[in-house]
């Protein structure tokens, strides 16, 4: 039954007859994987079941995938479409990606107590890794903060508050918006990461130094 299901979700025409569109493996891997979790649970822990039935269904292969980073032209095109954004957050959101490799979640879950701008850094408490780190960031982003500071909510301590709500900023259609100004194809946020750690091995740093880059990051941004 399991198979069955995992079969239709990637016959699944998710576009039109004209222009069809399917799932990848690696979707249905991912629910393949939930499920999973489920039945290991009910077999350890509740003694539902004497096996997890997943063992016994196969995963698509899935495509690796592509590492893309940005150029230099690529870099100073997309800062300055971010400069011009109605999203006045924007600029100083992709140089917090850029200069320290954060990630998309991290930089739109920053708070106000985690930042200390005497000593340029700031902390996160709550990691993809579950795991707590420090960051070092630049004295341009420290400036930029700054300057973001004197403009701070009252009622959220989030640093980047959707406007009349006190939840997380919103930038998927501003940076798309900004991306395609810029004239950048086939990026993702998660790309900024990327480009962080492909300038550090272009110029002979190792990637585990990646999260210590920032404070050496000044010249290049």
């Amino acid at each position: 039954m399991i198979a069955e299901k995992r079969d239709n979700l990637l016959a699944e025409n998710l576009g039109s007859p004209e222009a069809p569109r399917y799932r990848a493996p690696a979707t249905a891997n991912r629910y393949l994987a939930s499920l999973s979790a489920a039945f290991t649970r009910a077999v350890r822990e509740w003694h539902w079941l004497r096996e997890n039935p997943l063992r016994q269904v196969s995963k698509g292969e899935e495509h690796p995938g592509i590492v893309r980073f940005l150029s230099d032209p690529e870099r100073e095109a997309l800062l300055a479409a971010s400069e011009k954004s109605a999203l006045v957050e924007l600029p100083l959101i992709v140089l917090l990606a850029l200069t320290t490799g954060m990630r998309r979640g991290e930089i739109l879950g920053l708070r106000w107590p985690d930042i200390d701008l005497k000593r340029r850094q700031l902390v996160l408490n709550k990691t993809k890794n579950n795991d707590r780190r420090a960051v070092t960031i630049v004295p341009r982003v420290a400036q930029m903060l700054e300057e973001h500071a004197k403009v701070r909510r009252l009622d959220t301590d989030l640093v980047f508050a959707q406007p009349g709500k006190v939840k997380a900023l919103e930038i998927d259609h501003w940076f798309a918006q900004a991306l395609q100004q810029a004239g950048v194809e086939n990026f993702r946020f998660h790309d900024l990461r990327h480009t962080m750690a492909s300038y550090l091995a272009m110029s002979g740093a190792s990637r585990a130094s990646a999260m210590r880059y920032a404070s050496r990051a000044e010249n290049d941004f």
